[in-house]
């Protein structure tokens, strides 16, 4: 089922998501509903608190990443469509030693808003899937950024918390337009 995204400024995205420790059939729903709504929309990456679920959940797509992908899969390289979208379970981030680059990410609950961001280039997560089967999953580059990207959502951190100053004054008034947007809806919400 597609279901609606949380934008910025929504309360659920700045908690901290609690680990799963129930893998039945509402953990599969909830993958699922993840991966509808990703594919619904677009993007590499969709985390459970942007759909109001405060759940160490998020999916990652690295079909949709690029020529450039550089990964490891459980220690090997194998065919994304094997495995993509991969439903990420309790996440344990390791950065590996590497420099650090700078890409213009963007978020789902932040719309049409690019910032550029410095992060380690080479992440690895140890993680759970639906299955409680432990994996790996390690990514350089633009990949990288994106695992790191995720976890900071179940840790109710945006990606725009790691901005320079300059960079946030670029898009202040894009972020100002969707606070009063997210606030405007919560009222609604109370209302109903």
């Amino acid at each position: 089922m597609v279901l609606d995204i949380l934008l910025y400024d929504h309360p659920i995205l700045r908690q901290k998501s609690a680990p799963v420790t129930d893998f039945g059939q509402n953990l599969k729903d909830l993958a699922k509903n993840l991966i509808d709504t990703l594919e619904h929309v677009g993007g590499l990456g969709l985390a459970a608190p942007q759909i109001g679920v405060l759940l160490q959940v998020f999916i990652i797509d690295l079909r949709n990443s690029g020529p450039n992908l550089d990964f490891l899969y459980d220690g090997k390289r194998a065919s994304l469509h094997l495995f993509n979208p991969l439903v990420i379970i309790n996440p344990v981030l390791e950065i590996l030693p590497s420099t650090e680059t700078t890409y213009a990410e963007g978020c789902l609950s932040l719309p049409d808003l690019r910032v550029n961001i410095t992060r380690p280039t080479h992440a690895k997560i140890t993680f759970l899937d639906l299955n409680q089967k432990s994996h790996t999953l390690e990514c350089k580059g633009y990949d990288g950024h994106c695992l790191q990207h995720e976890i900071d959502h179940l840790n109710g951190i945006l990606f725009i918390d790691r901005a320079q100053p300059k960079e946030l004054d670029k898009v202040k008034a894009k972020l100002k337009q969707l606070k009063r947007a997210t606030k405007d809806s919560l009222k609604k919400q109370s209302i109903n």
